[in-house]
């Protein structure tokens, strides 16, 4: 019974042998934990650099995004500048197309005037020449009358005609002035002498 080992020493080393071993065994977890550890922060560094690189591009975008809020409100007030001149302009071409319609009608009238003038006018040369005719006709005749041929029949015809055409040719001279004329007879008639006056140009 000597050589037989004790059997609490026996134990003991059967202990040990099973710590040694559960002593490996959470050694090898603790590597493996270990590796999973630094493979985790492998990733949190990653992940870090990850979400530092997307807050830089959340900062570009956010920049991005404020210059062209910019450009849109700057768009913005061109088109409302660009609308109201355009309002402005409308409003300036009516009050031309009003103005010219105006201008127009002040024009035509002013034509219409010019013609009436104008025609006017022309009668009162017409009328002019006619006393002129007259007038010439009647000294052409005293002249002739004066070298001693009767022909105060046509004179009178003369004077009638001229007096005629003389109140055509001034229709403002007031009646005081024509009955002032020396070369108008007093109660020169009938005006159909005029007519039965042959004449003698």
């Amino acid at each position: 019974m000597a050589n037989d080992p004790n059997p609490q020493v026996q134990k003991k080393l059967d202990q040990i042998e099973q710590l040694q071993a559960e002593v490996d065994k959470v050694k090898a977890e603790a590597e493996e934990w270990k590796k999973n550890m630094n493979r985790l922060a492998s990733k949190k560094e990653t992940s870090r650099e990850q979400l530092d690189s997307t807050e830089v591009q959340l900062r570009d975008a956010k920049e991005k995004t404020l210059v062209q809020a910019k450009k849109i409100e700057e768009l913005q007030s061109q088109l409302s500048s660009a609308i109201s001149s355009q309002e402005n302009l409308a409003k300036e071409l009516e009050v031309a197309k009003s103005e010219i319609v105006v201008v127009k009608a002040e024009a035509d009238e002013r034509v219409a005037q010019h013609k009436v003038d104008a025609e006017v006018a022309q009668d009162q040369v017409r009328n002019l020449v006619e006393h002129m005719k007259w007038q010439s006709r009647r000294e052409a005749l005293e002249g002739v009358r004066a070298q001693g041929f009767d022909l105060l029949a046509e004179i009178e015809n003369a004077n009638v005609s001229e007096a005629m055409a003389r109140k055509l040719a001034y229709p403002k001279e007031e009646d005081s002035e024509g009955s002032e004329d020396s070369d108008d007879p007093e109660g020169s008639g009938d005006p159909k002498g005029d007519e039965a006056a042959p004449d003698k140009d």
